[in-house]
């Protein structure tokens, strides 16, 4: 990962490019990298979920590419809050 001092926003586009979060936030804030934000937008949940879920907790935004996709993770994240609840 080839980074210059400076740098402002670090934006990963979905799992493919994932691993960058956490390598990044990892190996690289310690070189002089600590002000950059990392920005992750989520494009399909259907590959890479591991991939996704673990870039999304380095992550200091996240975003998506559409409103249907939006609620798609908000109502996902909401059912899943509901099954810790009953399950607890």
């Amino acid at each position: 990962m080839a980074l210059v001092n400076g740098q402002d926003i670090i934006h990963c586009h979905d799992w493919s490019s994932a691993p960058v979060a956490w390598t990044f936030k990892d190996n690289y804030v310690h070189y002089g990298l600590s002000k950059a934000r990392l920005v992750f937008t989520i494009h399909n949940l259907e590959f890479g979920a591991h991939f996704i879920g673990k870039a999304m907790q380095y992550a200091d935004k996240a975003t998506t590419v559409s409103a249907t996709l939006n609620l798609s993770i908000s109502l996902t994240f909401t059912q899943y809050l509901i099954i810790l609840v009953i399950v607890y």
